[in-house]
């Protein structure tokens, strides 16, 4: 068995229908790890929301990604995004965005 890794999660959201390439590219190239308290990383990589303390959780990959293919960004564009927890989905969205990195 492999070690889990971004490959999984672009996995998990074709699964879900993501078919958008930006937004599995993207996917693929933020490192779930670096985002999740240590104690979650093991885990970073399964498509399951995630506890990051205080009763909150992170949201499921998949559902991010589903999320974010439904802006249909198209790299032009300055995106505010406000309450994301531990700063993944905002990571994927500056990715997608204008203002990306």
């Amino acid at each position: 068995m492999h070690p889990a890794g971004p490959e999984e999660l672009v996995r998990a959201a074709r699964h879900a229908g993501v078919t958008d390439e930006r937004v599995l590219r993207v996917l693929l190239a933020t490192p779930r790890e670096v985002f999740v308290p240590l104690e979650a990383r093991t885990a970073a990589y399964d498509d399951a929301p995630l506890l990051i303390g205080h009763g909150q959780v992170t949201t499921q990959p998949s559902l991010s990604a589903l999320m974010l293919e439904g802006l249909a960004l198209t790299g032009g564009e300055h995106v505010l995004e406000i309450g994301t927890g531990v700063g993944f989905q905002t990571a994927l969205l500056a990715r997608l965005a204008g203002d990306g990195v």
